[in-house]
């Protein structure tokens, strides 16, 4: 059998080989698997996307040298927005916000979110939320209110 006539193995094949060959040199972290699915199992087709927006200046500088670092993170969606003081401090954060909302939409929550837990604050009537005790690590913001979408944040870390 010549060089020519031999079977040319499919595209799929190939995959497949490669696939065996990467999960023998290289396999995925157990982690970075479960971190995965909890990712796409938080993901929510109806909620709104609120938009960060770039004022500068974000990092906060402190007055005395402390191991606590604070910055300020912005969004966005139409004419509501959300100011955060994001402050972290060993391997714990806690974030204090502010919600304003020209449409005055009453019993607003606020949900922090992460891979392995969730931590939910009730925004008072003048639009305060503060949550504490968050370990630090990939974050999402999610803002609920009865009767209206979800608004959610992109990922950001907290720390």
């Amino acid at each position: 059998m010549t060089e020519s006539q031999a079977k040319v193995p499919s595209d799929r094949e190939l995959l497949d080989r490669l696939g065996r060959i990467a999960e023998t040199i290289d396999p995925v972290p157990d982690e970075v698997i479960e971190m995965g699915r909890a990712a796409l199992g938080m993901r929510d087709l109806e909620a709104q996307l609120l938009r960060e927006v770039d004022l500068g200046g974000g990092e906060l500088a402190a007055v005395r040298h402390t191991a606590t670092s604070s910055r300020l993170l912005f969004f966005e969606f139409d004419d509501l927005a959300v100011d955060l003081e994001v402050v972290a401090e060993g391997p714990l954060a806690r974030v204090l916000g502010v919600v304003t909302d020209p449409a005055g939409v009453p019993g607003r929550s606020v949900t922090i979110e992460s891979v392995g837990a969730s931590h939910t604050a009730e925004v008072d009537p003048s639009g305060r939320f503060m949550v504490r005790w968050l370990p630090t690590g990939l974050v999402r913001l999610r803002l609920d209110a009865v009767g209206h979408p979800s608004l959610v944040t992109k990922w950001f870390e907290l720390g």
